[in-house]
């Protein structure tokens, strides 16, 4: 038998958790805190989530957050941008990173 994975989301609820599902049937939840603008976010806030480019990402647009469907599925490590930079390590943990200077 062959499956075809197909990560594109199709339906998103959040809560302390954002959980989603995507169109090949598989369900990823990855936990609020990971992402500090939604962590900081009011409940309402965080339930105004958008499924963009045909599943591709999720927006919050009262908190100006974007994540990729990719983030959500990556092994390793990712980069999560807000207030700070953090590494999100394979155990689940942030380590915050030094920022860089904007350039003028």
């Amino acid at each position: 038998m062959i499956i075809q994975m197909d990560p594109r989301i199709v339906e998103v609820k959040v809560d302390d958790k954002i959980r989603v599902i995507l169109a090949d049937g598989r369900e990823v939840a990855v936990p609020v805190e990971w992402f500090p603008r939604l962590k900081n976010a009011t409940s309402e806030q965080r339930a105004r989530v958008e499924i963009q480019a045909s599943g591709a990402g999720l927006r919050w647009p009262l908190v100006d957050e974007d994540i990729a469907a990719s983030a959500l599925l990556s092994q390793g490590q990712i980069v999560v941008f807000g207030e700070g930079d953090y590494l999100i390590e394979d155990d689940g943990s942030l380590d915050s990173v030094p920022t860089v200077a904007a350039r003028g």
